[in-house]
């Protein structure tokens, strides 16, 4: 078990490196400041649980949601933002979200 935890920890530092990597090159390409993609990114990993059910019998159960990524594209498209940067780093955002998803329902061993 200890070394799922310490491959865990090093697919997450790979992750990590990589998405850092494609928000750096993104806003050097197109001249955008990789201080706002990085602040759409990090909304856009935020998660939250919407439903929340606790039984004797069954045990609890959580609904999560990748919320940040809902309010950043409902976001872009109320203010009829055309810019793909941003959908790209909330995209991004939302494989991030997918994987703290993951974790949170103990699917991924780390």
């Amino acid at each position: 078990m200890e070394q799922m935890i310490q491959y865990g920890n090093i697919i997450l530092i790979i992750l990590t490196v990589i998405v850092v990597t494609f928000l750096f090159r993104w806003g050097k390409e197109e001249g955008q400041s990789t201080l706002k993609l990085f602040m759409y990114f990090l909304v856009s990993c935020a998660i939250i649980p919407v439903y929340a059910s606790y039984t004797r019998d069954k045990g609890d159960f959580e609904l999560w949601v990748p919320a940040g990524f809902i309010a950043v594209v409902m976001y872009l498209v109320i203010r009829n933002k055309q810019q793909p940067l941003k959908y790209k780093a909330s995209l991004l955002g939302l494989a991030v979200a997918g994987v703290l998803l993951l974790r949170q329902y103990n699917i991924l061993p780390f």
